[in-house]
């Protein structure tokens, strides 16, 4: 028997959204940057942001929501970012042992991190 939408939670429903994002057909850049626009939408954060290194090549790539935080002035390196706001995690995404980019989240205040903190 499915659920009525009252007893799915907001966690699940994004769990939903991100599945058929992925599902879509979209390439990396396209998909990621509707991936941080749902984040935004759908959970509270004041701001997203992912920041991949462009493989084989010096330079970074990122999509953020708001599309502002996108900006990367003059970071040359995944170490070179901007520091974040109070309040902010990172969570650096790694593939076999290599750090290929980092998630950035400006969580709101009193907003539950999901830490247990």
């Amino acid at each position: 028997m499915p659920l009525e939408p009252e007893h799915t939670g907001s966690g699940l429903a994004v769990v939903g959204a991100v599945a058929r994002l992925l599902r879509s057909g979209l390439g990396v850049e396209e998909a990621l940057t509707a991936l941080v626009s749902l984040i935004h939408e759908r959970l509270p954060v004041n701001s997203v942001r992912i920041v991949l290194r462009r493989p084989h090549q010096a330079s970074l790539w990122s999509a953020a929501a708001p599309p502002a935080r996108a900006l990367l002035p003059e970071a040359q390196s995944l170490d070179a970012l901007s520091p974040l706001a109070p309040g902010a995690r990172a969570f650096d995404l790694v593939e076999n042992g290599e750090r290929l980019g980092v998630f950035e989240a400006d969580i709101r205040p009193g907003a539950d991190s999901g830490t247990g903190e």
